[in-house]
């Protein structure tokens, strides 16, 4: 409620439980001024707002560091929409992926993304996925978007046909990465292994996302996460592989880490919760294939001793057609998207925010 005397503070939640990475959880009240906090004690006046946390819990606000936001490139939901549900959920920092589409240049699909997010509910950051660096200024691009503050970017290892990036280009950029102190994050994942197991499939008549799982078994994560790790130990540059999801490629990461290579692991919240089950589910993305209960215990030990680094949703409202793709993966229904009229004339509704969401 409201108070009619002077108060200490802009805002006090008092009562609660107080839960931090560096502390025991204690029982205290909270004073914010200006919209930070400037006092923490056992017992502190009323402020001008005052919130009453007894029996609750209070918790730094989560950063969901992989989030696809992208109605331009098909995602279904708007900025807003998606902002609000992540705040809902406890995550009040978000850090986007922005795609560069082939032919585009880096800095404006960086301009174009944030001008589009900029009605999102909450604090953002962006990635950018490097889809084409043969396209002018590129590395200058990288460069300037890694100085002022941008200081990740991504690839797909397991998607060089779609994305356009060949092996020694990935290197390129992980080198330009090195010099500027950036962070590549790449997902990892044996493209040749995949494409061959899923022309298999569709030979045998297997086409339904349901057996995505079929071509996605855990060596093709070891292989592309081995794969990767190669790359970051060839030019020395900090490396986030994921999302892992298997106990064989943490093997990876945990063996590459003991000999020194700077590569952390990330995953996906369904993998610390879901199990493989004999009856197939249709599926849109391979970084969501259901493992089995050995790989998930092990990651919870990982992420126990510090070995696994990140958790993310990975939240991603994408259209699909229930049909399991040539390269099995979101990214293919998104670049199936790119010929529909309504996606690729970037539809201002789509890229300010759908006003039904909106209200």
């Amino acid at each position: 409620g409201k108070t009619s005397m002077q108060a200490a503070f802009d805002v006090t939640i008092r009562g609660g439980t107080i839960v931090t990475a560096d502390q025991e959880p204690l029982r205290a009240d909270l004073g914010i001024t200006n919209g930070r906090i400037v006092a923490m004690a056992p017992t502190l006046p009323r402020g001008t707002t005052d919130h009453n946390a007894t029996g609750l819990f209070i918790l730094p606000g989560g950063v969901d560091s992989h989030c696809h936001v992208e109605p331009r490139l098909g995602t279904t939901d708007a900025f807003f929409a998606a902002s609000v549900a992540a705040v809902c959920g406890g995550s009040t920092t978000l850090v986007l992926f922005a795609s560069q589409r082939h032919g585009e240049r880096i800095m404006d699909a960086f301009n174009a993304y944030c001008r589009a997010a900029a009605n999102c509910a909450c604090d953002y950051a962006v990635h950018v996925i490097v889809s084409d660096l043969s396209v002018p200024h590129a590395a200058e691009d990288l460069a300037n978007l890694f100085d002022a503050g941008c200081r990740s970017t991504k690839v797909r290892l397991s998607q060089e046909a779609l994305d356009g990036l060949a092996q020694d280009q990935i290197l390129d950029l992980l080198a330009l990465c090195r010099t500027h102190g950036a962070l590549l994050r790449m997902d990892a994942e044996s493209d040749d292994l995949v494409a061959w197991l899923t022309r298999r499939l569709h030979q045998a008549g297997l086409m339904a996302s349901r057996y995505q799982a079929l071509a996605h078994p855990a060596l093709t994560e070891r292989e592309g996460t081995r794969r990767a790790i190669g790359l970051a130990e060839l030019t020395g540059t900090p490396l986030l592989v994921g999302p892992i999801s298997t106990a064989a490629a943490m093997e990876e990461i945990v063996s590459a880490r003991q000999r020194g290579v700077p590569v952390f692991a990330t995953t996906n919240t369904e993998h610390l919760i879901i199990t493989h089950t004999p009856q197939p589910i249709d599926l849109v993305d391979p970084a969501h294939t259901p493992r089995a209960a050995a790989d998930r215990m092990t990651l919870w030990q990982c992420l126990a001793d510090g070995t696994l680094h990140v958790v993310a949703s990975a939240h991603s409202m994408a259209r699909g057609g229930g049909m399991l793709q040539p390269r099995a993966t979101a990214m293919a229904l998104a670049e199936s998207s790119r010929g529909d009229p309504e996606w690729e004339r970037g539809d201002p509704e789509w890229e300010r925010g759908d006003p039904e969401w909106e209200r």
